[in-house]
Formats: structure tokens, C-alpha cells, sequence
């Protein structure tokens, strides 16, 4: 009885408060049609995300893009074609995001996802540099290595069947692996997911992942002092919180006690040594440009965990749903093995370079291809704070509104993709590609606030695959319309119900 009533007081307060403040952008943004509206809970009242989605994608086939809908008391234009994102996302102002971005925060603080204006446009710049492709090539190795355990894993999986295949859900040994990459590049901390699941550090991230996705979309839940005091929901994300928090931290102390140990640089902060340089962080840049004074304490913790949030669940995704669509598609996955064996050749043991990846063209327009089907982020947030903007068919987006874009709608637009549904990596060839719209296709978002770590995740992408694809062969026993209702939505696009393949060694 009493959250009910804390919560009742706390929504008409933001009511009230939004009724008094904001009455003048909200006459200028109802411009805009969209759904009728339920007081105080506006037109988004889920019972799960899915739901969400479903009434997204219907409100857009009757109101068109953009249309105006609430989520509690705050308004909320959802956009949907690629001609009005574009003056949304490729200027150089209006940079800040979204509400929903600060569930996050409690995680990732000010980092360079969540941070905005002079801030970010600090962070990113100082942060571009490491994301070199020299750079990256140095992480090659990790990924090769994480990518031979998941294989030595699958192997074992299968030999534990006896006769025929049996399905399996593939979607926690993908996950494990990608935070075992993501955790070695990022803080040179191994921690060994794949042989340890169950480890705090672990579970606090597929927990926290899973309670900010959800509280995302329930207005109930959105005052972080109710919600983590008086839910147990909420006290499981706060320790949740407080055991990465501290892993991080743990994780800093000790690698900058090894950097002064080691003599980690020389001269002008380069590496002392080709194996120092093999074995560098994200983090050891990160420390570099805290000597300097360029980042606190703090914020290198914040930087590092946002690489920990971007950089495993979204490549996991990217990587569950190019694995089904190869599963339901073997013509397509035998032309990919194909091209994989021809260019590695028959010794499996050998892990492929930098070069050879870039070699595998086919592979890389499959995962474009899954990446337009499949966006790992299907939506993103952005706040008009500096200047309103004219999205090109006479109607302007007021100053104070928050854009919701559907990168999933965008990207199955018939008029940029026909048959959108249809998963034909050729679109991806680069004559096809001549004449479409520059924001027709952006699973990493565009503009300026695109995501720094794309070359890491296209790569990370390509080593796993190669490895899944050399050693095994995918059969999908899911079928469209099942994957189509079992999808989680916000901040990661996740089959609900895993991925659930029959695997052939080859």
C-alpha cells in the first residue's frame, strides 16, 4: 500500500510539474497526430516490450512518420524514415540523448554514451584515437583465442549428444565469449566467462542489462530511490551495481600498480616493448591520457564501463542473429563457408589475420544483411536542446522534444530495401549499394554521435563467425514468425528465446 501510494505522489508530481513548465512545446509538438492518450499514462502502457514494439510499428502504418506518442507524462515523437533522420542525427548540435539512456547512467556515469555537448564532445575526441584500426589489430589475437574456446566448447556440447544433433540454444555461449573479448580488450582482466559463468562479475552485467532494459519501458519503476529500496527487483540491481562498480575499480588499482611495476612506456608514453604493445588495453590509453590530467578517477572507470556495456551484448546479438539467419538459409551459409575455406585453406587450426578478414567480402555483406534485419540497437533516443530542426516536409521539430528512431523500421523500408523481410546479403555488393540513402542503413547509429567502436565490432563479428563457420555447420529449427514474437527490444535486440540450432561438425 505504501508504494502505491509513494508512487501515486511521485507521478503527479512529475505531472503537475511538466503541466506548469513545458505547456507551450507541447502545443508545438502536437502538431503531430498520433494515438489518443490515457491521463497521467499516456499511449505506451506495455505489459512487455514486444508490446511496445507491435503498437510502435502499428501507430506507424496509421499515423505515418514521425507520430507523437506518450510514455507516462512525457512526450515522445517516434521517427521512422530515413529522410527525416538525417537532420536529426548528422548535425552538429542537438547531440544530447534521450531519457531512457539514464538507466544506464547508474552503470556507465558520464561516459562517452551517455554524456552530452562539451562533455562528450571532449571524451570523443580524445577517445577516437584508440580506436585506430592499428589498434584494433592488436586485439586481433584475443579474439582469435576467445573464438577457439567457444569452437572447443560447441565441440564438447555436440560430443554429449548421442546419434542425431539435438537443438540447443546457442545464445550463452556467444554471450560468454563476447564479454570474455570484450573484458581482455578493454581491461586486459581475463576472466574466463566460458569455463566460469557463474562468476559475481558476470551474472551483475546480464542482471543489470536485463532490470535497466525493463525499467525502460515501465514508468512504475523509473524513481531509482523507490525502485532500489522498495522492490526486490530494485536491490538486486543496486548490488548488482555495487559488484561492477568495484570489479572495475579493483581492475584500475591493479593495472596501474603493473603499469609502474613493468615500465609499461618509454619515451613520448610508447609502449617499451613490442610484447607491452601486443598486450595493451583500451584501458592502458585510458590511464595514458589520466597521467596527462586529461580524465579523472572516475572517469576512466566510466569510460571503461561503457566499452563493457556496448561492447559485448550488442556484438552477442549482432553475432545469435547472423548465426539463425545462416541456420535458416544453408545456400547462402555453404557460399560463406566457401568463401572462408578459400581463403584460409584446409589447416583449421590456423587463425585468420587482419588481411584474410578483410578478404571475406561475403561474410561481411551477410552480417551487413543481419545487421539490417536484426539491428543490435533498434532504438535510440536523441533530445532537440539546441535548435529546432526541419525534418524536409514542412513540419518542425520544437526545441524540448525527445525523438524516439526506430533503426529496426528504418532499415526495413521498402522504398531503400524491397522485400525487407527477405534476407539477401547481395544488397550489400558495392554496385548495389550505389544511390541509396546515407541513412537507410545505420545499425551504429550515424551522424556524429555514431558509434566510435564499429571497426571493433565488424571485426570482433567476422573472427567469431569465421571460427563458428570453419568448424560447424547451422541448422535453425526456429521459424520467422516465432523470432518475430520472442523479441526483446530497447537498448539490445535480443531473441527471447535464444537461438536454437542443430550443429554439424564439418
Amino acid at each position: 500500500m505504501i508504494q502505491l501510494l509513494l508512487f501515486a505522489f511521485f507521478t503527479g508530481c512529475i505531472y503537475v510539474c511538466y503541466q506548469l513548465t513545458f505547456p507551450k512545446q507541447w502545443r508545438e509538438v502536437k502538431v503531430f497526430s498520433g494515438p489518443p492518450t490515457v491521463p497521467l499514462l499516456g499511449t505506451l502502457i506495455p505489459s512487455s516490450q514486444l508490446d511496445v514494439t507491435k503498437k510502435v510499428e502499428e501507430w506507424s502504418r496509421a499515423y505515418g512518420s514521425p507520430f507523437l506518442a506518450k510514455l507516462g507524462p512525457s512526450y515522445l515523437l517516434i521517427v521512422s524514415k530515413a529522410e527525416q533522420i538525417e537532420p536529426i542525427l548528422k548535425g552538429t548540435t542537438n547531440l544530447a540523448k534521450g531519457g531512457s539512456y539514464r538507466f544506464v547512467e547508474r552503470w556507465l556515469g558520464k561516459g562517452l554514451l551517455t554524456s552530452t555537448n562539451e562533455q562528450w564532445r571532449h571524451q570523443r575526441k580524445l577517445l577516437t584515437p584508440t580506436f585506430h584500426y592499428k589498434i584494433l589489430q592488436d586485439f586481433l589475437h584475443i579474439m582469435n583465442e576467445q573464438s577457439a574456446v567457444l569452437v572447443e566448447r560447441l565441440r564438447e556440447h555436440v560430443k554429449s549428444q548421442a546419434g542425431e544433433p539435438q537443438p540447443f540454444d546457442l545464445c550463452p555461449y556467444i554471450t560468454l565469449c563476447a564479454l570474455d573479448i570484450i573484458c581482455e580488450t578493454s581491461m586486459g582482466k581475463r576472466i574466463n566467462a566460458q569455463s566460469s559463468p557463474t562468476s559475481p562479475y558476470v551474472q551483475g552485467i546480464l542482471e543489470f542489462t536485463e532490470v535497466a532494459t525493463y525499467r525502460a519501458t515501465h514508468p512504475w519503476t523509473w524513481s531509482d530511490y523507490i525502485f532500489e529500496n522498495f522492490s526486490v527487483m530494485g536491490r538486486r540491481f543496486r548490488q548488482s551495481l555495487n559488484t561492477m562498480h568495484q570489479f572495475t575499480k579493483d581492475v584500475i588499482k591493479d593495472r596501474e600498480a603493473a603499469r609502474e611495476a613493468n615500465g609499461a612506456t618509454g619515451k613520448n608514453d610508447e609502449p617499451a616493448t613490442e610484447e607491452i604493445r601486443k598486450k595493451r588495453a583500451l584501458m592502458d590509453f585510458l590511464l595514458e591520457m589520466k597521467q596527462k590530467g586529461d580524465f579523472s578517477s572516475q572517469e576512466v572507470r566510466e569510460q571503461v564501463d561503457t566499452f563493457m556495456f556496448e561492447g559485448h551484448d550488442t556484438t552477442a546479438s549482432g553475432i545469435e542473429w547472423s548465426c539463425y539467419l545462416f541456420g535458416r538459409n544453408p545456400d547462402i551459409q555453404l557460399r560463406l563457408q566457401e568463401e572462408i575455406d578459400s581463403v584460409l585453406g584446409s589447416d583449421r587450426s590456423d587463425f585468420p589475420t587482419a588481411d584474410q578478414l578483410n578478404e571475406m567480402k561475403y561474410l561481411e555483406c551477410c552480417i551487413k544483411e543481419s545487421q539490417r534485419m536484426y539491428p543490435p540497437v533498434p532504438y535510440i533516443e536523441r533530445t532537440i536542446i539546441d535548435e529546432p530542426v526541419d525534418i524536409g516536409d514542412g513540419r518542425i521539430i520544437p526545441v524540448g522534444t525527445t525523438v524516439g528512431i526506430s533503426i529496426q523500421m528504418v532499415q526495413r523500408d521498402a522504398d531503400h530495401f524491397p522485400e525487407p523481410d527477405k534476407f539477401d546479403p547481395d544488397r550489400f555488393i558495392a554496385e548495389n549499394c550505389v544511390g541509396r540513402h546515407p541513412f537507410a542503413f545505420c545499425p551504429f547509429s550515424a551522424g556524429p554521435r555514431n558509434c566510435i567502436g564499429q571497426k571493433f565490432a565488424m571485426m570482433e563479428e567476422k573472427t567469431i563467425l569465421c571460427h563458428l563457420l570453419r568448424n560447424f555447420t547451422f541448422e535453425s529449427v526456429q521459424d520467422e514468425a516465432l523470432m518475430q514474437d520472442t523479441m526483446s527490444y530497447m537498448f539490445v535486440l535480443r531473441p527471447t528465446k535464444g537461438v536454437w540450432v542443430k550443429l554439424t561438425p564439418r
